[in-house]
């Protein structure tokens, strides 16, 4: 059975709410309340809670929305360049999406603590993007065959954790580019 389609300002009505909450997180505020949210969007909060009844479930969509579009990118990347610069390229838009989240932080980990957490699927597509990136990366020689798309994730979570207390950038670029020279198969 399919998801029944939206009517045109609902969609629209949905878009500004998720606009206007991605903008206050993005400013820092994880804790900005529903009521602020539906007033930046400029809707009323029963349409808020028509599409999004909790905190977590609005966050959960943002998250969800933006994983969405970084794993759509890996595909767009890989014409006319080659792998580990499309790689590196990802993994610089990849960092942004998780310093940026970062101001999400304390929000989605009550999402994970709800039980609902940041949406397993959405996870496993960008897991499958990184895998076309590094898959391509092998046939063309550019990207060590042994490179697993969790161990990549992992690593530039853990950078972006090493580096959150500094806020130091450059370091955070650094500490990427060690990474795909870790992974290439080439001397860059």
């Amino acid at each position: 059975m399919s998801k029944p389609t939206m009517r045109a300002d609902a969609a629209r009505n949905r878009e500004r709410i998720l606009e206007a909450a991605r903008d206050a997180f993005a400013a820092g505020n994880a804790t900005v309340a529903l009521e602020t949210i539906a007033q930046a969007a400029g809707v009323g909060i029963g349409t808020l809670y028509r599409h999004f009844p909790t905190h977590e479930v609005l966050v959960n969509e943002i998250y969800r929305v933006e994983l969405d579009a970084l794993a759509a990118d890996a595909d767009d990347l890989l014409h006319g360049r080659e792998a580990i610069d499309a790689l590196r390229l990802w993994m610089g838009q990849f960092l942004r999406f998780l310093t940026t989240k970062l101001a999400m932080r304390e929000a989605l980990r009550r999402s994970m603590a709800s039980g609902m957490g940041p949406n397993p699927e959405a996870r496993a597509r960008v897991n499958a993007a990184l895998g076309r990136l590094i898959s391509a990366g092998t046939s063309d020689g550019t990207i060590h065959p042994g490179t697993r798309p969790e161990d990549v994730t992992a690593a530039l979570a853990g950078i972006v954790l090493a580096t959150a207390a500094s806020d130091d950038r450059n370091q955070l670029d650094r500490l990427a580019e060690l990474l795909v020279r870790g992974v290439s198969q080439t001397r860059l």
